[in-house]
């Protein structure tokens, strides 16, 4: 499999203002009630008539054309595809854009002068390559359009395949009951949740295993470990009612186990999770050795490249550098292609013969949907940690051809919100990871905050936080924190980057500098540059930096050193380790809050990942991923629902897609041969099908 490098320049920090999501929240509390309350049924909720935007001839201000026009062609030419392992540039990364209203994007009348054709259009080449490569290896003509300059989108991001009762799964579960003394039978109790009767799948939407011993012995049990394992306000209540489509889901549940087989087959070599505790290594999976170190960032980058290496090898083409303008339609409404504008070559209109399948993300970078679909994270995050990817162009245009919505209010949050004046704020940044640590940690009131490892069970720090009053909390620390910073035992994301990691073996690699610093220090400075990591030489001035009463931060900081002189946290339990005294000035500060990881708000789908309208399915448009809407119910207070988690869904619905539209490839094919069969002659061909490349290549 031939190695490609991947270098890629992290979003200009401070160039996109983040808005006072505070103040807006505020207007959602006002006009939510009356204006987005939904019925707690199952059904997709409609979308109000939106001001539309023309696209035009191409030419027009849309936010895909904006982020394609800046881009830096990187990718290998056709020739250019098998020795690509030091040819690719640095991507230039365009910052998320704001629009001014949470718009759709009008189709466009399809004129049927096509500069390229295709069985299938895969639109982003993250988890839609599960699609392009299924597709692809049964025969199928697949172009796969990527707006940046490499594969791998969101996915690539990510670490843990939450995976449910695959063999793989299976066979490295027995391996392990054999090397390190888990039991057979807790091995043999790891089962696909597809197996699960509706009612708990409609109250279980954590993408994880329910494993403990005697949990399987009644309905009512399991519930009740799914209960615990979802945390605070994650369940349905009468306030934040579960609305699921138990159906997508229970495809979805079954897709990621065969989803995560292929993968195998394909050369993906799988271990379990071990960085986030006992608690991961029975329902995690990541690419073997990509731990290595401690060092998790990216881990999935290894699936992507094998999964886009295959699609390449099996005839899937790829053009990179090209943003899709618009979708193109007939009279009728049917999808037949889209418009793009390639780097190079312009504006172009493709056609799709069977089908477009909208494979380009959520909406975590677009605001104004957020805050007309996702109001949580308007109230709960500070930042997001999604890169440049999510600007909900794949959601915008479905909307323009009539696509429900579906997934109210869902979104999956983490901790390590800090104040940044930039939205986006990478996951692996220092001031991010910083704020992540169990230092002591207050709410408005003054009142202390638990502190859950990843991996535990029970509420997660982030559901905690976005349950505080006001969802902005503060951690407190002295002179001596980068000293405790040094001695951290945190894992996974909450692992201070440091340079020396790669000396121990981390594939630091798979994240440049340019993305993000190996060395945590850096965003330290950052956020003291700001002004957002606060300082003071006394703990009255700090609490008025703050923004809250003298006596309540000193009062916080007596109890807390009363338990760090103690040694034991009788009120928190605490780890001993993690009792560090306040005494040494200067003092700090940082605000806290959520960030947010993935939407799960987006069109509505059948199981079969084929868009629905208000008058049935659309004709030849199918949405996966972050694109695709339901898989987690609706109000998740920021939980994580998706099955799998959000790359093994992701993965998971393209699989599901790739069954669909090879189904609706051979009707197309049978009908056409009917056609042909009961004619004298056929149409003549299109004077643009000779520009249709060969299979198999990558064109920016």
């Amino acid at each position: 499999m031939p190695k490609r490098k991947v270098d890629e320049l992290e979003g200009r920090e401070g160039q996109l203002s983040r808005r006072d999501f505070l103040a807006a929240s505020a207007v959602i509390a006002a006009g939510a009630a009356a204006a987005v309350m939904l019925p707690g049924c199952s059904a997709p909720f409609t979308v109000p008539d939106p001001p539309q935007e023309e696209a035009g001839d191409g030419s027009g201000d849309t936010e895909s054309e904006q982020e394609g026009s800046d881009s830096i062609d990187t990718q290998p030419t056709d020739t250019e595809v098998e020795t690509a392992d030091d040819t690719a540039d640095v991507e230039e990364v365009v910052d998320a854009q704001v629009e001014p209203e949470a718009a759709s994007i009008a189709p466009q009348v399809a004129s049927g002068n096509w500069d390229l054709e295709a069985d299938v259009v895969v639109v982003g080449a993250g988890s839609g390559m599960m699609c392009a490569y299924r597709a692809a290896a049964e025969g199928a003509r697949v172009l796969c359009l990527e707006k940046s300059s490499t594969w791998g989108g969101a996915s690539k991001e990510s670490h843990v395949f939450h995976c449910m009762g695959s063999e793989t799964q299976r066979s490295i579960y027995r391996d392990l009951a054999a090397s390190s003394g888990i039991s057979q039978e807790l091995a043999a109790k790891v089962l696909p949740l597809s197996q699960m009767e509706p009612e708990v799948l409609r109250g279980y939407w954590k993408s994880s295993v329910l494993y403990d011993e005697g949990c399987h012995d009644s309905m009512a049990a399991m519930a009740a470990a799914a209960e615990t394992a979802l945390g605070m306000r994650s369940v349905p209540t009468a306030a934040h009612p579960v609305v699921s489509d138990v159906a997508l889901t229970s495809a979805l549940l079954d897709a990621v186990p065969r989803s995560v087989d292929l993968l195998a087959s394909l050369g993906v070599e799988w271990a379990p999770v071990r960085t986030l505790g006992d608690d991961a290594v029975l329902f995690g999976l990541c690419p073997k050795d990509s731990e290595t170190a401690g060092f998790t960032a990216r881990a999935n980058m290894e699936v992507l490249e094998v999964l886009y290496s295959e699609a390449v090898e099996a005839g899937a083409d790829f053009m990179f550098n090209t943003p899709v303008i618009a979708l193109l339609t007939n009279e009728s409404g049917e999808v037949l292609g889209v418009r793009v504008r390639n780097s190079r070559k312009g504006v172009m209109d493709i056609r799709a013969t069977t089908a477009v399948v909208l494979a380009s993300g959520g909406m975590c970078n677009h605001q104004d949907l957020l805050l007309k679909y996702c109001p949580s994270v308007i109230r709960s995050c500070f930042t997001s940690s999604n890169r440049e990817y999510d600007s909900a162009d794949g959601i915008r245009m479905g909307l323009g051809v009539g696509a429900l919505m579906t997934g109210w209010d869902c979104a999956a949050f983490t901790d390590g919100g800090v104040a940044s004046p930039a939205w986006l704020r990478y996951l692996y940044q220092g001031d991010v990871q910083l704020s992540r640590q169990p230092w002591l940690t207050i709410d408005q009131r003054g009142d202390r905050l638990p502190y859950r490892e990843l991996g535990e069970r029970g509420p997660s720090r982030a559901s905690i936080l976005a349950s505080s009053p006001g969802t902005r909390c503060w951690v407190i620390m002295d002179a001596d924190f980068p000293a405790h910073m040094a001695a951290s035992t945190q894992s996974a994301s909450r692992k201070p980057l440091e340079p020396t990691m790669a000396d121990a073996g981390a594939k630091m690699d798979r994240l440049p500098s340019e993305i993000c610093p190996d060395d945590w220090r850096e965003g330290m400075l950052y956020a003291q540059n700001q002004g957002y990591l606060m300082d003071a030489n006394t703990l009255p001035e700090l609490a008025r930096k703050m923004g809250i009463d003298a006596d309540v931060l000193q009062a916080a900081v007596d109890d807390w050193n009363e338990a760090c002189s103690k040694g034991v946290d009788d009120e928190l339990d605490f780890d001993p380790s993690w009792l560090k005294p306040i005494v040494s000035a200067p003092f700090f500060a940082m605000a806290v809050s959520c960030t947010l990881l993935a939407t799960y708000c987006g069109l509505a789908t059948t199981p079969r990942m084929e868009v629905q309208g208000a008058h049935g399915v659309i004709p030849g448009l199918y949405a996966v991923g972050s694109t695709m809407g339901g898989a987690g119910g609706s109000s998740s207070f920021g939980a994580w629902r998706a099955p799998g988690a959000g790359v093994g869904s992701a993965i998971a619905s393209a699989y599901l897609a790739a069954d669909a539209v090879l189904e609706r490839l051979s009707t197309i094919s049978a009908e056409s041969q009917g056609e042909q069969e009961s004619q004298e002659s056929t149409d003549a061909p299109m004077d643009n099908a000779s520009a249709v490349k060969q299979p198999g290549t990558v064109v920016s």
